[in-house]
């Protein structure tokens, strides 16, 4: 009798385990690619462009690409003596992409 309760008792545990898992899928359009996003940008333009990035100043020369690996949701900022207005904020589908400077500026 101890023997048939027990294996009851260990057959639901299972059972209710394995439906707990099964069942839960996050929803497709709520997917958000976590970690690092890789994308580029070439600097088109004529000048050097300044800009803020993670608390201090960086630039992309004139005729080169910088690519950057961002976690989604960083921010990218204009340079105006210190942190100037947003630019851009890092999204998952940038990854995988190159951009022109020229096609980001305002």
């Amino acid at each position: 009798m101890k023997k048939t309760l027990l294996f009851l008792a260990l057959l639901a545990g299972i059972t209710t385990t394995g439906i707990s898992i099964s069942a839960w899928k996050p929803a497709a359009d709520k997917v958000e690619t976590k970690g690092s996003i890789s994308f580029s940008i070439y600097n088109d333009t004529s000048n050097d462009f300044p800009f803020y990035l993670r608390g201090g100043k960086n630039y992309i020369n004139h005729g080169v690409t910088n690519r950057y690996n961002e976690d989604a949701g960083a921010e990218f900022y204009y340079y105006d003596n210190g942190k100037g207005k947003l630019w851009f904020k890092v999204t998952s589908d940038m990854n995988g992409k190159d951009y022109k400077l020229s096609q980001l500026i305002d």
